[in-house]
């Protein structure tokens, strides 16, 4: 007879072994399709349809005990008392086993929906550095074949330092965490150790494309590197002409207007850009208010045309305005002003010769451009145009002025507006920027 295996812990063996009299090395085998249970000489009769028998001289026992239950005669239970409990016993011990197995399986269940349903991509190896879990994120930020399950790390995830980041998280038994680029993209990983019962069983890797967020990162250091310049030089310059004045030169009159000139030009310099960062934070953060209403573009166009006149004429600029008189948006008008003053004063900085502001219905929206004949832009800087301080020469812009947020203002006034913006250019072919704005009230979404 097959000794007791552990499988049976939970049908309480030594109160089975205590009833049937022999000891629990006696009780035998589990089988995948029926229970088999024997303890010496009792037999244990059907118990939430599992079968339990005992050797063949108990069984004609059971046989008989059918025939003695049919003519009335004392059944197996009567004859031995101690039967019935041990039959109850059996029966709830099976029944909290199911009810286990079924918990066990729904807690499974549930966790794998989870998993599934994270945004990050998380993979799971084991001591063997093999993969045993991959959830659907995975598949998509890494790029995973079918089946993974049961490969090495290093044949699915092709990148040495992350086989030296599970190696180290399993050796030292902490959280570990690195980045790397794959295609572009900045990926960070966070690996964990897992144990059981005091043991490592593998690490549980976390991945997280923080591509966005380190471009932001990068772009607030830009930031404050730039603002922290363009504050600077401005002061630097008002310090250095008043120094000039205090230390005698205020007796010369040429030498004084001169530089009383240019300490103004400096204080106004520095007013605009402090004007330009306040109102770009408003907007960003929004909390500028617009008053949104009809604007006929013609007459606003000629009026900031005529507001750059001078600067248009030291350069010898060909002005050309091609607006309908018809043609109206549906915006803020002062919000309008900016965004045309703006792409005006950007064109006649670069222009050689010539700059057109040109206008067009295109269904329920207006498109509006600025071009000019300058020297154009490479094809890399066009998407980083509209970011604050970003210039493509910083030397020729200083040398221009402006306080480098004003491309910033327009998009995101466009985008208040609910418009869009955009640049189309070439190296040795002028620049041409342009927004689009709708004509009437953005219609809201049908509530769901």
């Amino acid at each position: 007879m097959e000794r007791f295996s552990s499988r049976f812990s939970f049908l309480a063996p030594a109160a089975f072994a205590a009833a049937a009299g022999f000891a629990v090395s006696r009780l035998i085998r589990h089988d995948a399709s029926l229970d088999w249970v024997a303890a010496g000489a009792v037999a244990v009769g059907a118990v939430c349809g599992a079968a339990y028998w005992m050797r063949g001289l108990v069984r004609r026992q059971l046989l008989a005990s059918a025939r003695d239950a049919s003519h009335g005669r004392p059944q197996l239970t009567e004859r031995l008392p101690g039967l019935l409990p041990l039959l109850h016993q059996l029966r709830d011990a099976r029944g909290i086993a199911d009810m286990q197995t079924d918990a066990f399986a729904h807690a499974d269940s549930r966790l794998k929906s989870v998993l599934e349903a994270m945004q990050d991509a998380v993979l799971a190896v084991d001591v063997r550095e093999a993969i045993v879990f991959a959830n659907h994120a995975a598949e998509r930020l890494l790029n995973l074949p079918a089946n993974v399950s049961g490969k090495h790390v290093l044949h699915v995830v092709r990148d040495h330092r992350l086989l030296e980041l599970v190696r180290q998280c399993r050796g030292v038994c902490e959280h570990r965490q690195l980045e790397y680029q794959v295609e572009g993209r900045v990926i960070e990983v966070r690996a964990t150790p897992q144990f059981l019962d005091g043991s490592a069983i593998g690490v549980v890797l976390v991945f997280r494309d923080v591509s966005d967020r380190r471009r932001l990162e990068s772009m607030r250091r830009d930031f404050v590197a730039n603002v922290s310049h363009e504050l600077k030089t401005p002061l630097s310059n008002i310090k250095a002409y008043t120094d000039t004045l205090m230390n005698g030169a205020v007796e010369d009159l040429n030498v004084r207007d001169l530089f009383l000139g240019r300490i103004t030009e400096q204080a106004d310099r520095l007013n605009e850009l402090i004007l330009d960062l306040i109102s770009l934070a408003r907007i960003e953060g929004g909390k500028q208010t617009f008053d949104m209403t009809e604007v006929a573009l013609k007459p606003l166009v000629e009026h900031c045309v005529q507001q750059r006149r001078l600067a248009i004429e030291e350069r010898e600029l060909q002005m050309t305005v091609d607006v309908p008189v018809d043609v109206v948006v549906f915006a803020d008008e002062e919000g309008i002003r900016q965004i045309v003053d703006n792409l005006l004063s950007n064109a006649i900085k670069y222009a050689r010769s010539a700059v057109r502001v040109r206008c067009c219905s295109i269904g329920e929206e207006v498109e509006l451009r600025v071009d000019d004949d300058g020297q154009g832009i490479a094809e890399p800087h066009l998407e980083r145009l509209f970011e604050r301080f970003y210039r493509v020469d910083r030397a020729r812009a200083r040398e221009l002025g402006g306080t480098g947020l004003g491309l910033s203002i327009v998009k995101h006034l466009v985008l208040a507006f609910h418009g869009h913006v955009g640049v189309e250019s070439a190296v040795g072919h002028g620049a041409s920027f342009w927004v689009t704005l709708p004509t009437a009230p953005a219609k809201r979404k049908p509530e769901a």
